[in-house]
């Protein structure tokens, strides 16, 4: 198999793994919509106090029309009311009025009381003038969506600190399988050797199945490094949702955060999710105020402008109105009650929980300090294990070439120094992780 740096493959470096992950990222693509979503709340609860607009018409067809005359007026007028026009009364009669009569008529109009063929529109508005109980709900609604981006930040936060720690643990086990790669080269050198030796008759069977046997052990070393770091790849490169064509580099390690001592008080203050809890602790309680709020009177302002072909009785086909609405629910049955007992426990519940996290974060920076601190003495231990096999190593070769070692003792050497070699790998990868760990924890992680 040819070792990781000669495959070939675009390299990949942790600044550009970082930024992939912030553009490719399902589950960050999936928190940001869901934090879209959460946002719209606060025009969902706003919308109460924003103007209200409504038209609406309708068609009726009706089995018969109604109407009937209604007077609408009198008038005086000379003439003989029986015959309804005026001419002089007849000469000689018995009863008859010597001159013209004046008579008293009324008028009539036709009243329209069901079309047959009915229609009507209407456009109509309202608009809330005061709700103390909504402003409290908007304000918790604001809260709520401030919350969900605090929520949407901490995601984040933790997916690229994902991203970076699998990416140290990959340039990890390249670096290991670098280090059994030397390890197979050394023994193969050593088989070969072992086996001029055998054929030559100057070292017995054991020592060339000695020199076989740890170049088999560093072939299967070598095998499994390399499975593990293919491994690490494909998990970054779904985190990155892309395919593990690339190789890792050593990165740097990640800068040690200023102030030390500090980043217990920090951490409540930078956490995106000890923010969270807290913002949300806040709109439980603006929640509860609503509730208040809610025993006062609402008032509200609407209008209408309506037109129709049934006149009824002001014989007029269009028409409005607006009017001015006080309303105060005096006693709804206990449910403002009961619902300001719910609001309440949700505020304590609320509280309680952001106070717990706010301790946690910090317990969770000093158990952080100490597990880097740990990391960084072991990886000093671990360098100077890698310093002192190497010298013993370089000791035991002068004494093998001269006659004062064997060959198994050199073997034991070697042996020691890549034992060492991976220990310091993994030490050092400890310490990176640690620095990492503790800046999570204090809320001061922010990969460019």
């Amino acid at each position: 198999m040819v070792p990781p740096k000669d495959t070939g493959l675009p390299l990949l470096r942790l600044d550009e793994a970082v930024t992939q992950a912030r553009t490719r990222n399902l589950d960050l693509k999936a928190a940001v919509a869901r934090y879209e979503a959460a946002k719209e709340i606060i025009w969902k609860t706003s919308s109460g106090y924003l103007p209200q607009l409504a038209a609406q018409g309708s068609y009726q067809r009706n089995n018969i029309g109604a109407a009937f005359a209604a007077p609408e007026g009198l008038y005086i007028r000379q003439g003989v009311p029986e015959t309804n026009y005026y001419a002089p009364p007849p000469a000689n009669l018995p009863g008859t009025v010597p001159n013209p009569a004046l008579t008293v008529v009324p008028t009539y109009s036709k009243i329209i009381v069901q079309e047959q063929n009915q229609w009507n529109g209407q456009i109509g508005g309202s608009q809330t003038i005061l709700n103390l109980s909504l402003i409290a709900s908007i304000r918790s609604s604001t809260l709520t969506a401030r919350a969900a981006e605090f929520n949407l930040a901490n995601t984040q936060r933790n997916i690229l600190f994902g991203v970076a720690q699998q990416y140290y643990s990959a340039a990890a086990l390249r670096r290991a399988a670098e280090v059994q790669a030397q390890q197979l080269e050394i023994e193969t050198y050593r088989e070969k050797d072992a086996h001029v030796r055998f054929s030559a008759g100057s070292v017995n069977k054991i020592f060339l199945l000695s020199a076989q046997i740890g170049k088999t052990q560093a072939e299967q070393n070598l095998r499994a490094s390399r499975y593990a770091y293919a491994s690490s790849k494909a998990a970054l490169a779904v985190l990155l949702e892309r395919s593990p064509d690339f190789e890792v580099e050593l990165p740097p390690d990640p800068v040690l955060p200023a102030d030390l001592e500090k980043l217990e008080d920090i951490a409540p203050m930078k956490r995106p999710d000890v923010l969270t809890l807290k913002t949300q602790a806040e709109a439980a309680g603006a929640n509860t105020t609503s509730v208040w709020l809610s025993y006062l009177p609402t008032v509200r302002f609407s209008g209408a402008y309506l037109v129709t072909n049934a006149t009824g009785f002001t014989g007029l086909q269009n028409s409005w109105y607006y009017n001015v609405a006080l309303n105060w629910t005096l006693f709804d049955g206990g449910l403002r009650e009961a619902t300001l007992r719910e609001a309440q426990a949700n505020e304590r519940a609320a509280v309680a929980s952001a106070e717990s996290l706010e301790l946690q974060s910090k317990e969770q920076v000093r158990a952080a300090q100490l597990a880097l601190e740990s990391a960084r003495a072991n990886r000093e231990k671990a360098a100077e294990q890698v310093r002192l096999a190497q010298e013993n190593l370089a000791l035991i070769k002068i004494n093998t070439e001269a006659g004062a070692a064997t060959y198994l003792e050199q073997e034991d050497a070697i042996s020691a120094l890549n034992q060492a070699q991976l220990l310091l790998i993994q030490e050092t990868l400890n310490a990176q992780l640690g620095v990492l760990a503790m800046e999570n924890a204090a809320g001061t992680y922010d990969p460019q």
